[in-house]
C-alpha cells in the first residue's frame, strides 16, 4: 500500500522587519561587552533599521534598567536607519539587560525587535585603569596637613597605567592651579608618565584629576586630593654694631 506523505512543517512566521543594534559609548554591546570604569556616565545609542517595504512609525526603545529612550525621529522609512539615545552609570561587574524596539506600520500593526546589553564594569588593571600621585618640591601631598610650602612650588603628577591596553591623550586638571602641561601624553602597559609644574603655593586642600583614553574611545580616571600648609619660616637674626673712635662715630 503506499506510504502516505508527511505532513508539510508549517511555514515559520516572518520576522518583523525591525533591526535593534546596540552601542555603548560607540562599542558594540555584544557579550562579553565592553569595559568600562565603574560608576563613570555611559551613553548608549539604539541604531533601528526598518527592513520591510514600508514605513514605520513611532519608534519606541526601552531599556532594562535604563527606562525609555531618547528618538528625534518618529517615522522611519524602509530600508531607514533611525538613532535613538540614553544614558546609564557602569556597574560593577558583569552585567546584562534587555533593550527592545517598538514601531508600528500604518495600518497598526506592531512591530519589535530586542537585543542583550553586555557591559563589563572592570576594576584598574582589567584592560585599562591609572593611579595618580602628586608630590610637592618632593614631599607627598596625601596627608594633612601636608607639606609646608612656600614661594614657587615644583608640583610632579605620576600617572601609572595598571591595566593591559595603550591609553593616550593624558590630561591632567590641578583645581586652582590649572591644566597640567604633559610632555609625554601616551602610556603604555605598566608604564609611568611624570608631569611637571611650577605653581605659587597654595595652603589648604585642592583635587588633582587625571584621564586618559584607549584606542576605543574609553576613558580612564584617577583623583588625588593634595594637602599643603604655610612653610615655617625660621626668625632671621640681625645683628647691629656701632663702632666708635676717640668718641666720635667712626662712620663721620
Amino acid at each position: 500500500s503506499p506510504v502516505a506523505a508527511e505532513p508539510a512543517d508549517p511555514a515559520a512566521p516572518p520576522a518583523d522587519p525591525l533591526v535593534l543594534d546596540v552601542l555603548a559609548d560607540g562599542r558594540p554591546t555584544g557579550s562579553p561587552g565592553p569595559t568600562l570604569m565603574p560608576g563613570d556616565a555611559v551613553a548608549f545609542t539604539y541604531r533601528i533599521t526598518n527592513t520591510g517595504g514600508e514605513t514605520l512609525w513611532s519608534p519606541y526603545v526601552w531599556h532594562d534598567g535604563i527606562g525609555g529612550a531618547a528618538c528625534p525621529i518618529r517615522r522611519i522609512d524602509a530600508g531607514a536607519t533611525v538613532e535613538c539615545t540614553g544614558t546609564g552609570t557602569v556597574e560593577a561587574g558583569a552585567t546584562s539587560a534587555l533593550a527592545t524596539a517598538q514601531a508600528w506600520a500604518a495600518d497598526g500593526a506592531e512591530v519589535s525587535a530586542s537585543r542583550t546589553v553586555h557591559l563589563v564594569g572592570g576594576p584598574a588593571g582589567d584592560g585599562f585603569g591609572i593611579t595618580l600621585a602628586v608630590t610637592a618640591d618632593g614631599m607627598a601631598t596625601d596627608l594633612a596637613p601636608g607639606p609646608g610650602l612656600a614661594g614657587t612650588v615644583s608640583y610632579e603628577y605620576a600617572v601609572a597605567n595598571t591595566g593591559s591596553d595603550d591609553l593616550w591623550a593624558l590630561t591632567i586638571w590641578h583645581d586652582g592651579v590649572g591644566e597640567v602641561p604633559c610632555a609625554d601624553r601616551w602610556l603604555a602597559p605598566g608604564a609611568t608618565v611624570v608631569c611637571e609644574f611650577d605653581a605659587p603655593a597654595r595652603h589648604g586642600v585642592a583635587g588633582v584629576t587625571a584621564w586618559a583614553w584607549d584606542g576605543a574611545g574609553s576613558r580612564s580616571s584617577a583623583s588625588a586630593t593634595v594637602f599643603s600648609s604655610v612653610a615655617e619660616v625660621a626668625p632671621v637674626l640681625a645683628l647691629s654694631m656701632e663702632a666708635a673712635v676717640a668718641g666720635s662715630d667712626a662712620d663721620a
